[in-house]
């Protein structure tokens, strides 16, 4: 039985080739159509994320694998756009995981709460979405540039070459 969402999915599997090598040998040992298994993986990790078994490297992975991937395919392209939409990314994310470790024994406690990290990640990483220029340039710009002068000094007292020798 067909469905477009499934196909929709196989198509974007078998689009990949490493993808298609790896659901060729899945789909001939198991005998299960690959977009099965790739649901039946994500329901997996969805339960795991709600239930908060092994959520934290979970989302961490999910917040770092395919930006890491994207940001390289990025550098690689001689296009601009996208290596703005991966650096702002890596900003947001660099400033939500320390904001999150001062805060963590807090969160802790909050019901469900890496489906929450994992959701704002996903906006944050999906272009259709552009979250993460929204996450910066709301709140992370304006802090910058209101105390970009004071940390630019505070990073010149700190440069060992600004440093002035007496002879």
């Amino acid at each position: 039985m067909s469905h477009p969402l499934l196909d929709s999915l196989r198509e974007k599997i078998t689009k990949i080739p490493i993808l298609k090598k790896y659901a060729d040998v899945i789909e001939t040992s198991t005998k299960v159509n690959i977009e099965y298994f790739v649901i039946v993986i994500l329901v997996i990790l969805a339960l795991c994320i709600f239930s908060g078994f092994c959520a934290s490297p979970i989302v961490n992975l999910i917040g770092f694998l395919y930006p890491a991937y994207a940001s390289i395919v990025a550098l690689e392209s001689t296009q601009t756009k996208d290596d703005t939409q991966w650096l702002t990314y890596w900003v947001v994310f660099s400033y939500f995981h320390v904001v999150e470790n001062f805060t963590d024994y807090i969160l802790f406690w909050v019901p469900f709460y890496y489906a929450v990290k994992c959701a704002f990640l996903l906006w944050c990483m999906l272009p259709q979405y552009n979250g993460a220029t929204v996450v910066y340039n709301s709140l992370i710009k304006p802090v910058f540039l209101k105390h970009e002068s004071a940390i630019d000094e505070a990073l010149n007292a700190l440069d060992p070459l600004s440093v002035k020798k007496d002879n």
